[in-house]
């Protein structure tokens, strides 16, 4: 796919000339061209050159390019007919100038090389060239260099020699390359021995805070043992603290309970003594009182000698009215005296009869 830009150029008055003018325009008064944006490449022809030691040399190269600025290269390109003449021209110009500053045996070792510094240089400088023209250089590549009137062993010495030269150029690089090699293991020496230095002194700390850890821990569990020492201690404590005082608690009731018990045996005791000697003072007061009665009776009975057979004779009557009135309900009651009181109890199987009319009677006799 082709890829361009148009660009349109004409006198002033035309582009300033309005849409409302009736004047004719004038198609020669307006010229339009096509930018082209691809790349392209292109060889020079075969250059006749010279050496600095009066060689003639053959040289080609190849043009890579690009329009990057149409308009600019419009406006600019003066007689060329394409950016191709414009670096053509140039590039001849460069090539000349740097054969006639080497030697054939300096060109081959360059070509030995290929060209790598001289094509960069040449293109910096192309490019400098075609941004004035609105072009950009993409690769220059010398394509064909060589001696023709310098015979086939000249040439393979000049071969062989830049062929050496490179191989020193090599083995320099090799040189340099193992110097920079050692330099780096040298360092990556120095940055493992740091590395390991920090890991042990890293493994070292980690030893340290494991040992304070494991410090921390024996601290902690000698303080949890204290504490469970103190804790049983306090407990131990408590407990006989709790039994002193649930003895103190148990002797002060006992002591209390004996102290009530004391005070109401004392109590009992002093009403017990004060009964006594209610019951003494009343039993003498009833001895008094039956003393005086006694007196009296014995003054009365002094005075009245049948007194004592009257006495006696109201006894008998109150002993016989108890005993009758007994053998209404128990017929074995025995009302009978002396003799004939011991013939019924035979007669009874030597029982006395069961009634308390008996016990009476008994005690009577």
């Amino acid at each position: 796919m082709t890829e361009g830009i148009c660009i349109a150029s004409g006198k002033d008055d035309f582009v300033r000339r309005g849409k409302t003018e009736t004047q004719a325009r004038v198609m020669d008064d307006l010229v339009v061209e096509f930018g082209d944006l691809n790349h392209y490449a292109a060889s020079t022809p075969m250059l006749e050159l010279k050496s600095r030691n009066n060689m003639d040399a053959l040289c080609r190269a190849q043009i890579k390019w690009k329009q990057i600025r149409p308009d600019i290269w419009v406006a600019f390109r003066g007689a060329f007919t394409d950016p191709f003449d414009m670096l053509e021209e140039k590039l001849a110009n460069m090539m000349r100038d740097w054969s006639l500053g080497v030697t054939h045996l300096e060109a081959l070792e360059e070509k030995a090389k290929g060209f790598t510094k001289i094509e960069y240089q040449w293109m910096a400088e192309l490019n400098n060239t075609g941004r004035e023209y609105g072009v950009a250089v993409l690769g220059i590549e010398i394509t064909t260099l060589r001696f023709p009137h310098i015979d086939q062993q000249d040439e393979q010495m000049a071969l062989q020699l830049a062929d050496t030269n490179l191989i020193v150029e090599m083995q320099r690089q090799s040189a340099t390359k193992e110097k920079e090699i050692s330099k780096l293991n040298q360092a990556t020496h120095i940055r493992m021995q740091e590395d390991r230095d920090r890991e042990a002194e890293a493994q070292e700390r980690l030893q340290t805070v494991e040992r304070r850890k494991n410090i921390a821990i024996g601290e902690t569990i000698t303080k949890k043992a204290e504490m469970d020492t103190q804790i049983v201690k306090a407990e131990t404590c408590l407990a006989l603290a709790k039994e002193q005082k649930d003895k103190e608690v148990a002797l002060a009731k006992a002591t209390a309970e004996a102290e009530a018990e004391r005070v109401r045996a004392a109590g009992r005791r002093d009403a017990a003594q004060y009964a006594a000697e209610g019951e003494i003072a009343e039993t003498k007061e009833k001895n008094t009182a039956q003393l005086d009665f006694l007196k009296q009776q014995a003054a009365l009975l002094k005075q009245n000698p049948g007194l004592v057979e009257l006495l006696k004779i109201q006894n008998d009557l109150l002993k016989i009215e108890s005993l009758a009135s007994a053998a209404k309900f128990n017929p074995n009651i025995v009302l009978l005296t002396g003799q004939e009181g011991l013939e019924a109890r035979r007669m009874n199987k030597g029982h006395a009869p069961q009634v308390p009319g008996a016990a009476i009677f008994g005690n009577v006799q």
